[in-house]
């Protein structure tokens, strides 16, 4: 954000944006302009779960980077954007 003010702006972004997800009852966690949500749902539940935060994110206007992270077989999957071409 930039001004003077700008981590009071967030800080009210962010409480404006947990009170929209909080219904989705799994732990979500957002400081500034990052975010990090655990939950323990089987895949079905986490992508509904997902395409319900992004349609909540989608209403206003804000940009989705995400990756996914599956601690019990340390592996992670990167999100590129589709008009990122890595060729």
């Amino acid at each position: 954000m930039g001004s003077f003010d700008g981590a009071e702006t967030c800080e009210l972004v962010v409480l404006f944006l947990l009170s929209k997800l909080n219904h989705l009852n799994i732990s979500i966690g957002l400081y500034r302009d990052d975010g990090l949500a655990a939950c323990k749902l089987s895949p079905k539940q986490a992508e509904t779960t997902k395409k319900e935060m992004c349609k909540i994110s989608n209403e206003y206007n804000l940009n989705n980077l995400d990756i996914s992270l599956d601690l019990e077989n340390d592996m992670y999957m990167p999100y590129h954007k589709p008009s990122n071409n890595t060729t």
